[in-house]
């Protein structure tokens, strides 16, 4: 199955997240396997205010697992996270 991921980061959190940049990178490229999409959500100016993911997982538990372990979320950065299961329904995903 696979699970979408939209992590949306604090206001102001944009320093403290340089700090976490290569962990964070890290942690994208060790479950490569398992993540179909990932980038960053920008505003209209162009701002990174979030991430969003596809994750393949047998349950909803895996993907959120693998998003409590990221550096991010760890330093508690992200404002809003919400985990769902994700069903294409027009076009293909990986």
């Amino acid at each position: 199955m696979q699970f979408a991921i939209a992590a949306f980061l604090k206001p102001g959190s944009e320093d403290e997240l340089r700090k976490h940049s290569d962990d964070f990178n890290e942690h994208l490229g060790a479950s490569g396997a398992n993540v179909v999409l990932a980038g960053a959500l920008r505003d209209g100016d162009g701002n990174r205010v979030g991430y969003l993911a596809f994750y393949d997982a047998d349950e909803i538990t895996e993907a959120q697992e693998w998003v409590h372990e990221s550096p991010i979320y760890k330093a508690q950065l992200y404002d809003r996270l919400e985990v769902y299961q994700y069903q294409v329904e027009v076009g293909r995903l990986g």
